[in-house]
Parts: C-alpha cells; sequence; structure tokens
C-alpha cells in the first residue's frame, strides 16, 4: 500500500511539472495594449529573449533609461527550484541584482530581483508575475517595483510574440 501511495504521489508531481508553462521565446512590448497606469513607460522593459528548461529560466531584457534610451543587454540565468542568481549591475558602482524565481501555480511565474549597494541594502526590489496569453502569442508581466518607502510602480505590460 505505501509503495502504491508512493508512486501516486510521484506520479501527481511528475503530471503537475509537466503541465507547467514554457516562456521560450521573444518578446516585444506593446505599448497600446499595456497599462502604465500614469507611470514612466521606461519601468517596464521593451523587449525579452527566454529560453526556458524545467530547471531554470535565461532572461535576456533590453530596458530603457528615463530619456527611453537603451540601455545594455540584461541577463539573468535564473533557476526555477528558488536559488538566487547574482548579477553585478554596471551604473552603480558595487550593486548587485539578486534575482530568484518560483512558480505560483502551473500557468503563472514570479521572478524577484533586489538591487543591493554595496552594503547589502536593498535600493530597489522588482517583482514580476509573468503568464502566457493569447494561446502563447503574448507574454503578460504584471509589475511592481518598490523603491524605498516613497516610489511604488503598479503596470501591466503586454509583449508580444515574435
Amino acid at each position: 500500500m505505501n509503495i502504491f501511495l508512493t508512486l501516486a504521489i510521484l506520479g501527481l508531481s511528475i503530471s503537475v511539472n509537466a503541465q507547467k508553462v514554457n516562456f521560450t521565446g521573444e518578446y516585444k512590448l506593446n505599448k497600446l495594449k499595456s497599462e502604465l497606469g500614469g507611470n514612466p513607460e521606461f519601468i517596464l522593459s521593451k523587449s525579452y529573449t527566454v529560453k526556458q528548461n524545467d530547471a531554470q529560466i535565461i532572461i535576456s531584457k533590453i530596458n530603457l533609461d528615463s530619456k527611453l534610451a537603451e540601455k545594455p543587454i540584461a541577463t539573468d540565468s535564473i533557476q526555477l527550484i528558488g536559488e538566487t542568481y547574482i548579477r553585478r549591475l554596471p551604473e552603480i558602482a558595487g550593486a548587485k541584482v539578486h534575482s530568484k524565481a518560483k512558480w505560483i501555480d502551473s500557468g503563472n511565474l514570479e521572478i524577484t530581483q533586489e538591487v543591493k549597494d554595496r552594503s547589502d541594502v536593498v535600493i530597489v526590489t522588482v517583482i514580476e508575475k509573468w503568464s502566457l496569453e493569447s494561446d502563447g502569442k503574448s507574454l503578460k508581466v504584471v509589475k511592481c517595483l518598490k523603491q524605498g518607502t516613497h516610489v511604488h510602480y503598479d503596470m501591466v505590460g503586454y509583449y508580444d510574440k515574435l
């Protein structure tokens, strides 16, 4: 009986993992469909290139500065088992971005990024909830950015799959 229960549980967890969304693809921001909520456009990434397997998601994104000029491509290789990925942030001396991903359910992925200064103090926290819409033709990113106690942006970006 114990063997049957163990196999049933393993079978259930395998089938749940097999149904998770794969975000692999190239996506470009659809400004008309996105919900900026009166917030600056540069808060949303301009585009994403995503490669995903069962263990990790590699996200390359083009961000904009406050003048809407493109910044260099930023790439994060985030484990889908909860480990933190750390990369340097060249715009701020000594700063690092700490990224972590977790599945909310089989169709939604939450990515949390903390920008920390050289003293390991959090400067900015960004939480993105990813899902696919329109039969996988559109990436929806619900983004919450917090900086200190006074700056808080909530936005929804829609990205067309290329």
